[in-house]
């Protein structure tokens, strides 16, 4: 007599692997939209878009990504002292110093402009406020795609933006970090 009994969440688990992309935007924002903290001073920050060069097993993705684009994007960062943080298609924002296996995607393998919103939203007012203040203002190094997502955001959050590389052929950018 081993009666069972019925699953009670039958049909309300999501079999899509990328079950987390799929947000409903609109009420989070009207609900849960973080704001930046008001006892950071504002400053200059960086955000670089992720390689597809990578290492072959896990580690900090300072070490994680290997392009040529990306290193010279972090030693530009680095030797104007600005505070620095990654945009992976994957996991959103990353710090420098945080763990993460290789991986092979990209923003264009996001279905859609919605998908892509919502990417953008969980990198920026979600994470990224928790280390930036309002009033700030971001470099971005990064593909017109990703900008073009990200910027949106960063407007929702009060901080200002600049692109030094936008219109630059990537010889033409990698030139600019180095003489600047």
């Amino acid at each position: 007599m081993n009666k069972q009994l019925p699953f009670p969440f039958i049909g309300t688990i999501r079999p899509d692997r990328f079950w987390w992309t799929n947000i409903n935007t609109n009420s989070l924002r009207k609900n849960r939209i973080r704001t930046l903290q008001p006892t950071k001073a504002p400053g200059d920050f960086v955000l670089i878009s992720c390689s597809k060069s990578k290492l072959n097993e896990r580690a900090t993705a300072r070490e994680l990504y290997t392009g040529t684009l990306f290193k010279k994007a972090v030693a530009w960062a680095e030797r104007h002292s600005y505070e620095w943080f990654i945009i992976s298609a994957l996991h959103g924002l990353v710090t420098p110093n945080q763990t993460i296996a290789p991986y092979n995607y990209s923003l264009k393998q996001r279905r859609g402009s919605r998908e892509r919103e919502s990417w953008a939203y969980l990198a920026i007012s979600a994470h990224l406020t928790n280390h930036v203040a309002k009033g700030s203002h971001a470099f971005l190094i990064m593909p017109e795609l990703y900008c073009r997502y990200i910027q949106h955001e960063l407007d929702r959050q009060s901080i200002r933006y600049t692109n030094p590389l936008q219109h630059l052929a990537i010889g033409e950018q990698m030139r600019w970090l180095d003489s600047n």
